[in-house]
């Protein structure tokens, strides 16, 4: 017994329309729209450089927040979101983040049993200001409702 509701076909269109951009571009841009609101937590959480001395190698002041952003992958199926300061201040964050000690004329390695090894100078020991974990665990609900938000609205715009 063949018989057709009334506006199905026209039903599984959208839904199949749906479901291949929910997965594609629509994912893309909640993942994107998610990000931007922990990106804005961690520039906000980024401490600042007040002044380069002579002779620092140190970024420019707000070079760290500046370089802070958002990637999302280019493949057909994104299920991730790249968020956090770009290659070109990666390494300076996580010394910012963890910690370092400044060493001059060489190189210093600290060894297991609390020694160290190396042709430099051990300076002052910078503390850690941990700003992107903090900004994270912060922002991770209020990025999970950005998402949700977006993909809400993208599923209401195609299923018209």
């Amino acid at each position: 017994m063949d018989f057709e509701i009334k506006g199905m076909k026209e039903l599984v269109a959208k839904l199949e329309k749906a479901r291949v951009d929910m997965a594609g571009p629509e994912m893309k841009k909640a993942l994107r729209a998610g990000g931007k609101v922990i990106q804005q937590a961690m520039i906000e959480r980024a401490p600042m450089l007040d002044g380069k001395t002579p002779g620092s190698d140190s970024l420019e002041p707000g070079a760290l927040k500046s370089h802070i952003t958002v990637s999302v992958p280019a493949s057909d199926n994104p299920i991730e979101a790249i968020i956090g300061p770009n290659s070109k201040v990666a390494y300076v964050a996580r010394f910012v983040e963890y910690g370092h000690r400044q060493v001059s004329g060489g190189y210093l390695k600290l060894l297991g049993n609390g020694k160290s090894r190396g042709t430099g100078t051990a300076g002052v020991d910078v503390p850690a200001h941990p700003f992107l974990r903090p900004a994270f665990e912060a922002s991770i609900a209020p990025a999970g409702e950005a998402i949700e938000k977006s993909l809400s609205e993208s599923f209401k715009e195609v299923l018209r």
